[in-house]
């Protein structure tokens, strides 16, 4: 963003102010000496382009930092409902119960606030998942984590009969996490 802002400044003088672009260049050094039609036109013509240029960068600076906000709030609920006190059962995608120590839960839930997702996209309209572990909280909300490839990205569908994830991360330790409770490794 300050990159955008300092071409955008840099660019508007030398396309509002090319004489005084010269005289701080050059002209100071030269005494009765006026800068060439040229010289003017082409600081004019690269002035332009150079605020055009700040401007592009920090609209799609600001447009970024607003998706990213969005995911974040988007991505708050779920992650407190997936407190370490607030899980009441993990079964796998078969329907087998799965039993936690505490210890193991803290794990859980200290992995699902170091994940940063974002909104899941599907490239061709369709996903494939190689595991999925289904977390059910004490108030009925659920959450499944999907395995998305064989290395370290993680699914996340939200609600009771997930059809697509609604985010997506990266996070090697749920990814072997999942491994380890569907009992299986896909590396």
């Amino acid at each position: 963003m300050g990159i955008g802002l300092l071409l955008l400044i840099v660019g508007g003088v030398h396309a509002l102010f090319p004489r005084f672009c010269w005289f701080l260049s050059v002209g100071w050094k030269l005494r009765d000496a006026e800068p060439s039609d040229l010289y003017l036109g082409v600081s004019r013509f690269l002035g332009s382009l150079a605020g055009i240029a700040g401007l592009a960068v920090l609209l799609v600076s600001g447009i970024q930092s607003r998706a990213e906000a969005s995911d974040d709030a988007a991505w708050q609920p779920v992650q407190s409902h997936l407190a370490a006190g607030n899980i009441a059962s993990v079964r796998t995608s078969s329907g087998q119960a799965v039993e936690m120590t505490p210890e193991e839960l803290d794990a859980l839930d200290r992995d699902i606030r170091d994940l940063s997702p974002t909104r899941f996209h599907a490239d061709s309209g369709s996903f494939q998942t190689f595991g999925s572990v289904t977390i059910t909280c004490k108030d009925g909300f659920q959450v499944t984590l999907m395995q998305l490839d064989p290395d370290s990205e993680i699914g996340i569908a939200v609600g009771n009969a997930p059809t697509a994830p609604a985010f997506a991360g990266f996070s090697g330790e749920l990814h072997d996490w999942i491994d380890q409770v569907l009992g299986h490794s896909l590396s």
